[in-house]
C-alpha cells in the first residue's frame, strides 16, 4: 500500500511539473518575439509558435538539463577533490561553470529560430526565392546574349513563334520582370 501511494505521489508531482512546464514552454518565447519580431501580443505569438512543438521542446530541455547536470556535477566533484573547500576552489568552480552556462541560452536561441523557420516556412521560401533569382539571372544573360531561353526551374521556354515576354494568356510560362 505504501509503494502504491509513493508511486501515485511521484506521478502526481511529475504531472504537476509537466503541466507547469507546458505553460512555461508555450509562453516562454515571448521575450524574443517582443524584442526581435516587434509584434503586438508577444504571448499569443509565442503560443502560436510552439503549437505542435511542446513535446519536442520538452524533450530537448530534459536532455539539455541532463547534460548540464552531468557536467556541473563533474566540475563540482573535480574542484572538491582537487581544491577541497577553499576560496581558490570556489573561484575555479565558478569559472568552469561559466563555460557551460551558455549552453541553455544557445539552445533557447536555436529552438526559437527553428520555431520561426517552421512557422513561416522560411527555408522553403528562401529556396523558392533563390530559384527565381537564378532563373531571372539566366533570363538576363540569355536576353543580353541574344540566345533563346533554355528550360529553367520555373517552366519551359515559350512555344516556337512567340517572342519572350509575349506568352499567350493562360499559359504556365511566366514573363520576366519588366525592365525600367
Amino acid at each position: 500500500m505504501v509503494v502504491i501511494m509513493m508511486l501515485l505521489y511521484i506521478a502526481l508531482v511529475a504531472g504537476i511539473i509537466t503541466g507547469f512546464l507546458y505553460f512555461v514552454i508555450r509562453l516562454g518565447f515571448f521575450l524574443p518575439v517582443l524584442s526581435l519580431e516587434k509584434e503586438n501580443g508577444p504571448f499569443g505569438k509565442s503560443w502560436r509558435l510552439t503549437k505542435h512543438s511542446f513535446w519536442r521542446i520538452y524533450v530537448t530541455l530534459i536532455v539539455l538539463t541532463a547534460i548540464y547536470s552531468v557536467f556541473s556535477l563533474g566540475i563540482y566533484l573535480l574542484v572538491y577533490y582537487v581544491f577541497k573547500v577553499s576560496l581558490l576552489g570556489q573561484l575555479v568552480s565558478v569559472l568552469l561553470s561559466l563555460l557551460i552556462l551558455p549552453l541553455y541560452t544557445i539552445t533557447y536561441g536555436v529552438v526559437f529560430e527553428d520555431l520561426l523557420f517552421r512557422s513561416r516556412g522560411k527555408d522553403l521560401e528562401e529556396r523558392i526565392d533563390s530559384a527565381i533569382r537564378e532563373y531571372q539571372q539566366q533570363w538576363e544573360r540569355s536576353r543580353s546574349a541574344g540566345a533563346p531561353l533554355a528550360a529553367g526551374p520555373i517552366g519551359p521556354s515559350p512555344a516556337p513563334g512567340y517572342s519572350p515576354g509575349s506568352a499567350p494568356e493562360g499559359s504556365t510560362y511566366r514573363n520576366p520582370p519588366e525592365e525600367h
